[in-house]
């Protein structure tokens, strides 16, 4: 009889043990959860598809990583699919709010919407962090273009469209100012399409890196100046461009004001857009010796010569 009350003394001890081992493990494995907002392709790869999901962690630090795991592992709804493939490693930088994501080669396919799809996905699911304010994209340590070669910059959430829930594109006339021999300026329309994902007036200073169609009309920009990004506020337009932009237009007052100028005539043209904000590297900057860029330039401010 003793033999039997010792066999369940001994069983109970050991269920206790376990349940306590239980309770021990799940408290160590994950110990907080966040729920993500994970972004993935849809069936015709045209836009994204949102999922959530939980993801456990330890340290806060970690879930940049663990949301890009997470994709890696692919959508689980079967109409959404991966876009990021089993042999691509990255590695993540955070500067405060910022993040710099430099993905290797594997990131990238030969089809460069599906490359801008997928660099939007990882930047709206990494701004669903609470800590996260906005992402930029690389791969091996090279900068990542639009389809209109302009180079895409740190991203935020607001800075990708989607109302709706396929990437549209429409045909639209656009305004543009270059230059003419007599120094003035002079207006060339012109017929591009657009899509919904990109703002129609980085679209404008894209068109006037181009140079004009119309044989009398001159180039108001180098032909290799960069566009880094473009955002509008409250009727201001942000142009954020590279340190080329003051280097290469640098020189005479004219040169200078004809440079500046040509995109503030064109940027404002676009109905919403009353000013025009100068950033260079993000950075507001007096730039040219004739022009000072520290404040937003509009069609009605007098060029005042330094």
């Amino acid at each position: 009889m003793r033999t039997g009350r010792n066999v369940i003394v001994t069983l109970f001890i050991v269920a206790v043990l376990l349940a306590v081992a239980v309770v021990f493990m799940n408290m160590n494995d994950g110990a907080n959860l966040y729920t993500a907002k994970l972004y993935f392709m849809n069936e015709s790869f045209t836009s994204m598809s949102e999922e959530t999901r939980d993801i456990k962690y330890d340290n806060p630090a970690e879930l940049p990583d663990s949301v890009l795991e997470e994709l890696k592992k692919g959508p689980t709804d079967s109409k959404n699919k991966p876009f990021i493939s089993k042999n691509t490693e990255w590695t993540v930088t955070n500067e405060s709010a910022s993040l710099l994501v430099d993905f290797n080669q594997e990131f990238l396919t030969e089809d460069n919407s599906k490359n801008l799809l997928a660099t939007y996905a990882v930047v709206k699911s990494l701004c669903s962090l609470d800590d996260v304010a906005e992402v930029k994209v690389t791969v091996d340590g090279g900068e990542l273009v639009t389809p209109d070669n302009s180079t895409i910059g740190y991203l935020t959430d607001k800075d990708i469209n989607l109302e709706t829930d396929t990437v549209t594109s429409e045909n639209r006339n656009i305004k543009l100012y270059f230059a003419t021999e007599d120094g003035s300026f002079s207006e060339e329309w012109r017929n591009i399409k657009i899509t919904d994902t990109v703002p129609v007036e980085q679209y404008v200073v894209t068109e006037l890196i181009k140079g004009p169609e119309a044989a009398e009309l001159k180039p108001v920009l180098s032909a290799d100046t960069k566009l880094i990004s473009v955002e509008v506020t409250d009727g201001t337009a942000y142009i954020n461009m590279t340190q080329g932009f003051v280097d290469k237009h640098k020189g005479s007052p004219e040169k200078e004001a004809t440079a500046v100028y040509s995109i503030v005539k064109s940027v404002t043209a676009v109905d919403g857009v009353n000013s025009v904000q100068f950033l260079i590297e993000g950075k507001k900057t007096s730039g040219f010796d004739s022009i000072d860029l520290t404040a937003p330039l509009g069609t009605d401010i007098e060029i005042v010569y330094n």
